[in-house]
């Protein structure tokens, strides 16, 4: 059971060479950042140049010309709806082949989100799954058995169930071509006021609402939108048809709309990060005051950075996941130790590093629920990852 095809990073690239990212290159990645699904007449005019090159340049970016994809646009699916939790874990292995084994174990679970090798506080991987609701048991359960087997000497389950987690995307503005640099003051984003954001809006509907009518066929449609949501509708058709599922344009649309409507919580743009010398991927685990965490918390969510972050805060416990340029490491380390009264860290394995799309075959389409068996999510799993016989 191979539940999908795992791509590193949060972006695919090539081969191709790597273009000088100034000018006309530059103004159009920024114009499609601000506007993920604009016309190509929208994303010329905002970029200021004619039509034929924003075609021909935008082709260039999204690797249709050498196979090197600088961008891609990429749902944020709303997981309350779709009646699936969080559950982060941080596995420290005793060695590289235990690592090897837990990355096949990642690749064979249905649920896996996202996995990457660690090393620093902890040398091993992190495992991000999003099963369905009330069956993070499994999930323990599961890591339990690879305690067993002797391939985990220690785990550390993160925290995900208080405050929401919040994102941050790479704002392209940012970037100076001239010096290769990105333009950002740490010590002035610590010490600006932190204005109180607004509280999460209250869900008053019961989770997983879009089961009621979701089908293997929408989860295709996601997984296609997983791999590149910037594409005409005939393009997703066709590559649907491509692995034997086919739509008519008609229903193509009708689906589309409900899936975005509830099932997705908006788009981003993902960025080529070696286009813009973003080789330093961290995890930050620290303790601190709850009144300083808010204030970051709240600077985050009012005045985001301008790197792509995850950040997780619950009471006094931080998670903060950052890709940075390596000189922008010092300040923002220098802050946080100064601050916190635990702080380790963790660098993060960029080229080990998988996104896994969402897996249609973890729908129950008779019984309008997700597979929740223990053999579906942990025996076949140890098994077809060669752990357990």
């Amino acid at each position: 059971m191979v539940c999908a095809v795992d791509s590193p990073g949060a972006l695919t690239t090539g081969g191709g060479r790597l273009l000088g990212l100034t000018g006309q290159y530059l103004s159009l990645l920024i114009a499609v950042q601000e506007n993920p699904f604009g016309t190509i007449d929208q994303i010329a005019k905002a970029a200021e140049v004619s039509k034929p090159t924003a075609v021909k340049r935008i082709k260039e970016l999204q690797g249709l010309e050498n196979g090197r994809a600088y961008f891609s646009v990429t749902p944020l699916l709303n997981y309350y709806n779709l009646g699936l939790e969080t559950v982060d874990v941080l596995l420290e292995t005793p060695d590289a082949a235990s690592t090897q084994a837990i990355e096949r174990v990642a690749k064979a679970h249905p649920y896996t989100v996202y996995r990457c090798r660690c090393y620093g506080s902890v040398n091993g991987v992190l495992l991000q799954f999003n099963p369905p609701l009330g069956t993070s048991g499994q999930v323990k359960e599961l890591v339990r058995r690879l305690k067993k087997q002797g391939l985990v000497d220690s785990t550390r389950f993160l925290t995900t169930d208080q405050e929401p987690t919040i994102y941050s995307t790479l704002k392209i503005k940012g970037w100076d071509p001239k010096t290769l640099t990105w333009k950002f003051d740490w010590d002035a984003w610590f010490a600006s006021a932190a204005e109180d954001s607004p509280r999460p809006m209250v869900r008053h509907e019961k989770p997983g609402q879009a089961l009621t009518w979701l089908t293997k066929n929408d989860l295709e449609v996601i997984y296609e939108l997983m791999n590149g949501a910037r594409r005409k509708n005939r393009e997703i058709i066709d590559a649907l048809a491509k692995r034997g599922i086919r739509i008519t344009p008609q229903t193509f649309s009708r689906r589309l709309q409900s899936i975005n409507e509830q099932c997705i919580e908006g788009y981003r743009v993902v960025f080529d990060p070696a286009a813009f010398d973003i080789y330093s991927n961290i995890i930050v685990f620290g303790r601190g005051n709850a009144e300083y965490l808010q204030r970051v918390r709240n600077r985050m969510r009012t005045n985001p950075i301008p790197f792509e972050s995850t950040m997780r805060i619950s009471g006094e416990e931080l998670f903060w996941f950052l890709r940075l340029q390596p000189t922008h490491l010092s300040p923002l380390l220098t802050s946080l130790f100064s601050n916190l009264t635990e702080t380790s860290i963790c660098l993060v394995d960029y080229t080990h590093a998988f996104l896994y799309n969402i897996w249609p075959e973890t729908l129950d389409e008779e019984q309008r629920m997700w597979r929740t068996d223990r053999s579906f999510m942990v025996d076949d799993v140890l098994r077809d990852a060669g752990v357990e016989q």
